[in-house]
């Protein structure tokens, strides 16, 4: 789901929203309560898909968050404590107006605070989530216990409306509640995955690189869409390489998966779990072989919304969290030694579902996992529009999606993501990543070229790289519109 397609969604109300997309928003007595078997040794986040939702309040499954429709509502989580607790209590959200009050309550014991509109990297403040941390610590007592979040807005303000309808004002990510007793435990595993992290310089130095969505539904620039197998053998990849040299990237990224489970190489796990969705052709070896003579860096994009559930894709509750972490574990370590140091980082996708789905997740392994063939191998967990929750990863997967505010610094500063290379990824053009229309031109650019240039050089100022997709047909070659524009910003960049 893109930033337009969440705000239609929220702005469609609980009526509207069932017949414009799969995903659901769920009225408060279509939902009840399940119980939460609390881990004190961890930071405990408190998701929307768990919890009993009162009138004004609902939840999107995709992307896992909770809207407040009108300007008041509550949620309730039932929780299982093992043992008493002190915790301190984030509340992540988004909110588009000021005037918001929260207040959390467990067996008498309360905790209050203000909710200020969010202000970040978004025009539209209902995507700039951050997390606001309430005084004092809430106590949780041993045993069955019922938490409730209550927020309302207590005073009304104006909001510039941009291009988008302003409501909800107020939208929950999660309740984070980090026991006082864990923090030393927290704090050390921070501190020991920042120090293993890879290098991101190359990365910083390139300024930008660039992203093709090419997969089994990318269309032709005419005639009839072929079989994913024909379409790998008829690539065309001297074009493709010739593209991203004229571009002047650093680095070039390709998507694996994406709509649907198809990898273009001859990967056996991935058979395995995915039969009929692979190629003969290794276009991976060659299009890695191909870059790294011009020395350009190559990258892959995995959706982890997809891959780990395997033959189960669209069915993503039918799968556990051993059986999620086997499937990674066998792609990514056959990948990893089949290509080693021709690919220098991945890019996954679907992290703002996989925390939800499986808050067990062993994040260290996962970590590891990605390194195999190449230690020095940098790697991003998409959070989505989400602050980071999982400090193993090397740097911001930043699915920003379009241009608008420029970063301020290179490194994100607190949480659990502290110390991680800040980078983003927007698309030039197509606005839902992949070309998939046929006979349909490639559109235009969505940019102007001194705004796409004048912010390419603002993320540069910071050391903040930016992947900029561009749309690509069947055969391999992207828009030239497009390339022209980034050829200019190669020009104004490097200065040939």
């Amino acid at each position: 789901m893109n930033r337009r397609e969440f705000a239609q969604l929220c702005g469609a109300g609980l009526a509207g929203t069932a017949s414009l997309f799969r995903t659901s928003l769920l009225p408060a007595e279509e939902s009840s309560a399940q119980s939460t078997q609390t881990n004190l040794h961890d930071t405990i986040r408190l998701y929307g898909d768990r919890a009993g939702r009162s009138q004004g309040v609902g939840y999107l499954e995709t992307p896992a968050v909770t809207p407040w429709i009108g300007e008041s509502g509550t949620a309730t989580w039932e929780l299982n404590v093992a043992e008493a607790s002190e915790c301190e209590v984030s509340v992540c959200y988004a909110a588009s107006a000021g005037g918001w009050k929260c207040e959390l309550s467990v067996s008498g014991n309360k905790l209050a605070g203000d909710m200020v509109r969010t202000e970040g990297r978004y025009w539209d403040s209902r995507f700039n989530f951050e997390r606001a941390h309430l005084a004092g610590t809430l106590h949780l007592p041993a045993g069955p216990i019922s938490l409730t979040l209550r927020a309302w807005q207590e005073e009304s303000y104006e909001v510039e409306e941009f291009w988008l309808p302003m409501r909800p004002a107020f939208v929950l990510r999660s309740i984070e509640l980090t026991p006082v007793s864990a923090k030393p435990t927290i704090a050390a595993e921070q501190q020991l995955a920042r120090k293993q992290r890879a290098n991101t310089e190359w990365m910083s130095d390139a300024g930008y690189g660039v992203m093709f969505h090419w997969n089994s539904r990318s269309a032709p620039r005419h005639g009839s869409r072929k079989g994913y197998d024909d379409a790998v053998r008829d690539f065309d990849l001297n074009a493709f390489v010739e593209a991203v040299e004229r571009s002047g990237a650093g680095y070039a990224l390709i998507t694996t998966g994406w709509a649907d489970p198809c990898c273009p190489a001859p990967i056996r796990s991935w058979e395995k779990f995915f039969p009929g969705w692979t190629a003969r052709r290794d276009l991976i070896a060659e299009i890695a072989e191909a870059l790294g003579k011009r020395g350009i860096k190559f990258l892959l994009y995995f959706p982890s919304q997809t891959l780990g559930w395997g033959e189960n894709y669209e069915r993503l509750n039918e799968v556990s969290t051993i059986e999620f972490m086997d499937i990674h574990r066998q792609v990514l370590t056959e990948i990893g030694d089949r290509y080693g140091t021709g690919v220098a980082g991945y890019w996954l996708d679907g992290w703002g579902l996989v925390t939800v789905k499986f808050p067990d997740i062993p994040k260290e392994e996962v970590f590891h996992i990605c390194k195999v063939g190449n230690p020095d191998r940098v790697f991003a967990l998409s959070n989505w529009v989400f602050p980071l929750e999982n400090p193993w990863q090397d740097y911001l997967a930043g699915d920003l999606g379009s241009i608008e505010n420029p970063p301020t610094s290179r490194y994100i500063e607190d949480g659990p993501g502290a110390g991680i290379q800040y980078h983003y990824c927007a698309t030039l053009d197509e606005s839902n990543w992949a070309h998939e229309s046929i006979e349909t031109p490639m559109p235009h650019p969505r940019f102007t070229d001194a705004r796409l240039v004048g912010y390419i050089k603002a993320c540069m100022a910071q050391k903040v790289p930016i992947t900029l997709n561009m749309g690509i047909f069947q055969e391999g070659t992207p828009g030239e519109k497009t390339l022209n524009q980034v050829q200019l910003l190669r020009r104004a960049i490097h200065g040939a």
